[in-house]
């Protein structure tokens, strides 16, 4: 496994716009409320491999904030390490260096379609959260946890229904 520095997000104004729902009859996803810290060994996680593997997941909050309903956002890393997922706007796929609770993804493909301003923005911000993890924890409430080096939460994501 491999050490990635990276340097934490300020979200744009359009970013936070999207987020808090100005995507035309988008609500916020409704879900468990996600911890502002992940859950660790302690509190009942897991950081099996296994617990968050082959599942697609969809995101609750991106940084700290509630994703909107219907922006198709969606993420699969398989057993493998193999990286599947739609940004809302353009697929991504790549590899996902992963141990018990580490996880580096990258480097990952997109492909460059464009769409409205308020879904690239919020295909920025789920892009640059996902540069930003570097380890995970599954939950007792069963949200994914991707967590950044300082430990706050880049992203939490729900299993696909």
């Amino acid at each position: 496994m491999h050490r990635v520095s990276r340097l934490a997000p300020a979200l744009p104004l359009g970013v936070a716009l999207v987020l808090a729902g100005s995507i035309p009859s988008a609500s916020a996803r409704s879900a468990a409320p996600c911890a502002k810290i992940a859950p660790t060994l302690d509190s009942g996680a897991s950081i099996s491999v296994g617990r968050f593997t082959d599942r697609g997941w969809v995101p609750v909050e991106l940084a700290g904030a509630p994703v909107p309903e219907g922006t198709e956002i969606s993420l699969t890393i398989d057993f493998h390490g193999k990286v599947d997922g739609h940004t809302g706007c353009n697929r991504i796929t790549g590899v996902a260096e992963m141990d018990a609770g580490l996880l580096v993804l990258g480097p990952l493909a997109i492909t460059r379609m464009t769409c409205t301003e308020p879904r690239m923005a919020l295909e920025k911000a789920y892009l640059d959260a996902l540069s930003e993890v570097v380890s995970f924890a599954v939950g007792l409430d069963d949200n994914l946890y991707l967590s950044r080096a300082d430990g706050s939460v880049a992203l939490c994501l729900r299993p696909c229904r």
